[in-house]
């Protein structure tokens, strides 16, 4: 495992370890505060970006949908009709009875074997 990561990368891995270690034992409320506006600022870059970029392609999108649910209503009406469900069978098909929904596109072809050949098994 330590010969995939460069040495750089554990030293620092290791002194970062070190400093999280030392700040919980000896300055608690100063990392918990820094946790916090860590996660503050986070939650407020990620806000920002939803608003600017995510909600804006959703919300048009529904706004397109309402538009054509509105005028689908007034085209045929405001009344929601269901289809009638046909009841379902209790007989299913046999396997070998029933037709197949795509056609094998395999042919066999005869090859050049003697026909005569008895017992020959390969």
């Amino acid at each position: 495992m330590f010969r995939k990561f460069p040495l750089f990368i554990l030293l620092l891995i290791g002194l970062a370890s070190f400093g999280f270690v030392h700040q919980l034992i000896f300055k608690t409320t100063d990392l918990l505060k820094s946790l916090l506006m860590t996660a503050l600022f986070i939650g407020l870059v990620f806000a920002v970006l939803y608003f600017l970029f995510i909600r804006p392609r959703t919300s048009s999108l529904s706004s397109k949908y309402k538009k054509a649910v509105k005028q689908s209503r007034k085209k045929y009406g405001a009344s929601i009709r269901k289809k009638a469900t046909a009841p379902k069978n209790k007989h299913k098909p046999s396997p070998l009875n029933r037709p197949r929904p795509n056609p094998p596109h395999l042919k066999v072809i005869d090859g050049k074997r003697s026909k005569n050949r008895v017992g020959g098994g390969g």
